[in-house]
């Protein structure tokens, strides 16, 4: 095995919520990684406990994939919109200037709830032309008033180019979007990374960042298909006890199985309680109040709504 110059690096961001899916994410892409090793993996820490960094080495012990992890920029929830599924570590990405060292030339960021079913190395060998970088692009969400909604991505998977990131301080005028916008930011770091990119982004094929519909689940689950990652979008997750599609969740603790957390499944019924809990009126008036209410008394409502979903 030859070790090279680190000129490329994967990038990711993780909370204490989406451990165990971060460890997903890197062992289903060191399986699937023909690049050149060993590779740089940079992770912005929001919080993981010793224990949980150390599980997550162990799943990676195999491959020649080399942590390095990060402490997040200085964050609160005071200055940032977080939402009912979103926290503060979804604009963790915005510290790649930061974090990743000056020589890396080329930059792959992928969300934790993913898994990587194809060679990352397609992707680091993009040709991204005069852009900054490649994302899948979506429909623009009916309340989007910013970008042009005929531009529009979706930030789960980036392709970077690192030097024109750093030079054109893409993470430094994405942040300060977030903080002067606040609620009226209904995309977080996904929007303000619409705004700070518009027209310096490339369409990404929408197989490296493929959200799981009723029409593609049976190639998912298909050995051998092109799909190259596998983004679960929105609330429901293969690794919460009520998610619809069985194959697909089977799919994804088999890749589980083959982590540290392997015989890890979502205690039953915790979904159920977390419904009846939060109709409790006091519950509900709190997951319902206001970006400015929820700052006024410090609530931080990302970990009240994953304490009542039960993640």
């Amino acid at each position: 095995m030859t070790s090279v110059a680190p000129k490329q690096a994967l990038f990711c961001a993780v909370d204490r919520f989406y451990v165990k899916q971060l460890a997903v994410m890197l062992r289903s892409c060191a399986e699937h990684y023909t690049g050149p090793l060993p590779l740089p993996v940079y992770i912005v820490d929001g919080g993981l406990s010793p224990d949980e960094r150390s599980k997550i080495e162990q799943s990676l012990q195999a491959f020649s994939f080399e942590l390095t992890w990060c402490l997040p920029g200085s964050l609160s929830a005071a200055e940032f919109f977080v939402s009912n599924h979103i926290t503060l570590s979804t604009y963790f990405r915005l510290f790649l200037a930061d974090v990743i060292p000056a020589d890396i030339e080329r930059v792959v960021y992928i969300d934790a709830d993913t898994a990587v079913l194809g060679d990352v190395r397609v992707l680091f060998d993009m040709d991204l032309g005069d852009k900054i970088v490649s994302a899948r692009p979506q429909a623009a969400p009916a309340d989007w008033t910013f970008s042009p909604r005929e531009s529009y991505f979706n930030a789960g998977v980036l392709v970077i180019n690192a030097a024109e990131w750093r030079s054109q301080q893409v993470g430094e005028l994405a942040l300060e979007f977030a903080r002067e916008h606040g609620a009226a930011n209904t995309e977080w770091d996904q929007g303000a990374l619409n705004v700070v990119l518009n027209k310096k982004w490339v369409a990404l094929g929408g197989n490296w960042n493929l959200e799981p519909t009723p029409g593609n689940l049976a190639s998912i689950t298909t050995p051998g298909s092109a799909i190259g990652i596998v983004h679960f979008l929105g609330v429901g997750k293969p690794w919460h006890t009520d998610y619809p599609h069985t194959k697909i969740q089977q799919f994804y603790f088999e890749w589980l199985d083959k982590t540290a957390w392997r015989g890890w499944r979502p205690p039953r019924g915790v979904e159920w309680m977390a419904r009846k809990i939060a109709h409790v009126p006091f519950v509900k008036a709190l997951l319902n109040a206001s970006s400015g209410f929820r700052r006024l008394i410090g609530l931080n409502y990302s970990t009240l709504y994953r304490f009542f979903r039960g993640r």
